[in-house]
């Protein structure tokens, strides 16, 4: 419970406590000996909402404390500054180095495949011989799980390692009930067969079985 809830009861008993506290440790600083303790000012005054009296025991004062709160968040903006002004640095160097065509074609590539993209899984549902259906085993790739369904932001590289894994569990799911090699892609929006992406246009027919096992 935070100090401000607490009951004017709590507050003076916690008062108390606090009190006795430091005249038992003047007695010891005094060799024993005994004196009136020094009335204290309320705790509203220098206890912070959310801070325990027990916590700093009255040897940091309001101004102290203020003081530290003060400096925690100066220090904490300071670091996201400082860690901002470091990426947008290179951001522009970058920047500079294509301008200048001084990154090599290798480092070029590599940034490219490290950069983050959003991908969404889409994966075949399996059926059941029972009848039914039930969702996919989830991809695991670099200790990550993936799961049908989702989005998810990861690197180009791992997008594009992805997206191949669920043509490979399309393409297994259309084997294994026996059906068509041409399918329609839920990913592309369009219809794919064995050679590709299907076109427009009129279907033309292939070469025969005599010819492709004609001999020379």
């Amino acid at each position: 419970m935070a100090f401000k809830d607490w009951t004017p009861e709590r507050r003076a008993q916690a008062q108390a406590k606090r009190a006795e506290t430091l005249r038992k440790r003047k007695e010891t600083a005094l060799g024993g000996l005994s004196e009136t303790p020094v009335p204290l000012r309320e705790p509203d005054e220098y206890i912070p909402a959310a801070t325990e009296p027990d916590d700093f025991d009255g040897v940091l004062t309001p101004e102290e404390i203020r003081e530290i709160e003060a400096k925690a968040r100066t220090d904490v903006l300071a670091e996201q500054k400082a860690a901002r002004k470091k990426a947008y640095m290179s951001e522009a160097r970058d920047r500079a180095r294509r301008a200048l065509n001084a990154m090599p074609e290798d480092e070029e590539r590599q940034k490219w495949l490290d950069e983050l993209v959003d991908i969404h899984i889409h994966l075949p549902r399996l059926r059941q011989h029972g009848g039914g259906d039930i969702a996919a085993d989830p991809i695991i790739l670099d200790q990550k799980m993936f799961r049908s369904g989702r989005t998810y932001s990861v690197t180009r590289a791992q997008g594009m390692t992805l997206m191949e894994i669920v043509g490979h569990r399309w393409r297994h799911q259309e084997q294994v009930e026996g059906s068509s090699r041409t399918y329609f892609n839920h990913e592309l929006g369009q219809v794919v067969h064995q050679g590709g992406v299907a076109r427009g246009g009129m279907m033309q027919s292939g070469p025969t079985f005599a010819g492709v096992n004609r001999r020379a």
